[in-house]
């Protein structure tokens, strides 16, 4: 299991990110983190929103060490909206801006942090 944290300072938060090999790893990662998930048994990649600890992952299970772009740039969307609802923020023409950046940021941050990883990032295509 590889993780790592991207800071955003600017709401003083944090998104954990994690790269692992099987549910029962991520649930076990999670459980430490006193975040407890019984429900999730299939996927690619998910976004878990603790709100009842205040803190949100991203989970990515990599095949032969590859992640797909798409699957960063869906799990992204997914925090960052549920992230700035949790700031009491709602997507609409006056808080676009807000959400494009932080989408963006938490995409660069997350393809920059993997690609030092040595995950390589493939597009379905």
């Amino acid at each position: 299991m590889k993780t790592f944290k991207i800071k955003l300072d600017i709401y003083n938060h944090d998104l954990r990110v994690a790269c692992v090999d099987s549910f029962d790893e991520m649930k076990a990662y999670l459980k430490k983190e006193n975040v407890v998930i019984d429900d999730i048994t299939s996927g690619e990649a998910i976004t878990i929103s603790g709100y009842d600890v205040g803190r949100f992952y991203i989970i990515f299970f990599p095949k032969d060490n590859k992640i797909r772009m798409q699957h960063i740039a869906h799990e992204t969307f997914h925090f960052t909206s549920q992230f700035l609802q949790y700031l009491g923020m709602s997507l609409d023409n006056s808080s676009e801006e807000a959400f494009a950046y932080l989408n963006g940021y938490v995409n660069e941050t997350i393809f920059d942090k993997l690609n030092k990883l040595g995950y390589k990032l493939w597009l379905d295509k």
